[in-house]
């Protein structure tokens, strides 16, 4: 018995194996001159592919295995809108953790299916890393799943980068993605127990109060109907709830507070004007 699980064990590994090989083969044949745009990717992916895990995957291969890791640019990114990034991305095909998520996410959403990109901090080896980082969220067959391509795409060891696909990071369950990754907003830790950022430090995947239990794609679903303002004082209001233990998520917490400030200042001038 044992021998035989085994064997379907293997088997099937070797099924996910194939099943992935011929989708990162079909991206390696894309012709080069579709690789700087993101509307002629997304279609050679639609064109190419019928489910949404193999267009997923797709998006996701082409990214990691397109882009290196800018490593000069990694203490000092510059301050780019959204579009700058994917255009810079394109263009060069280096980028940092922000480049990779957002051609990812824009290919994604440009096929039609959901995704976002998700601002948070990593931990490897037990020890806070030095930058705050970026990753995706993606939806499949109405479910949603974690993504980072920039770790998908490679390492980065004493200042070099060593280009390695490493499909660790699609599609990985949450409670494993938590063991190096913490989102600034709980709700994109796809996780039915949500941990604070103590318990992230303390290599907790699940936070240990009994009484808790979050609906996050209800939560989600939720998000997605608030206006700007709204969104932002829902995150404001979760990014404390789990502390503001570090400088990365002091940062974002005090330029969100600026932005929805801004918004709701502006907002007031405008009914009184």
């Amino acid at each position: 018995m044992k021998k035989t699980l085994q064997l379907f064990i293997l088997l099937f590994s070797n099924f996910l194996f194939s099943q992935y090989e011929m989708i990162d083969k079909k991206m390696d044949d894309m012709p080069k001159q579709y690789e700087n745009s993101i509307t002629a990717i997304a279609d050679y992916i639609n064109q190419n592919f019928t489910s949404e895990e193999d267009k997923i995957r797709a998006a996701f291969y082409w990214t990691t295995s397109t882009i290196s890791y800018d490593v000069a640019s990694m203490y000092k990114p510059k301050i780019q809108t959204t579009e700058e990034k994917i255009n810079s991305a394109l263009k060069t095909k280096k980028g940092v953790c922000m480049h990779y998520a957002e051609v990812f996410n824009a290919i994604v959403n440009q096929m039609g299916m959901k995704s976002y990109v998700v601002d948070g901090y990593t931990k490897q080896f037990g020890k806070i890393a030095r930058l705050s980082h970026s990753w995706n969220v993606c939806t499949i067959n109405g479910k949603w799943y974690l993504f980072d391509p920039t770790w998908g795409s490679g390492y980065v060891n004493e200042e070099v980068f060593y280009k390695k696909q490493n499909d660790a990071y699609f599609k990985p369950s949450a409670a494993d993605f938590l063991k190096t990754h913490m989102p600034f907003d709980y709700m994109w830790q796809l996780n039915e127990k949500p941990i604070a950022n103590d318990d992230f430090y303390n290599d907790i995947t699940e936070s240990v109060d009994s009484s808790t239990s979050y609906d996050f794609a209800a939560a989600i679903n939720e998000f997605e109907t608030l206006s700007e303002p709204d969104k932002m004082s829902k995150q404001l209001e979760r990014m404390e709830k789990t502390g503001l233990k570090n400088d990365f998520i002091k940062e974002k917490y005090n330029a969100l507070k600026r932005i929805w400030k801004g918004i709701k200042t502006t907002a007031v001038f405008q009914n009184y004007s």
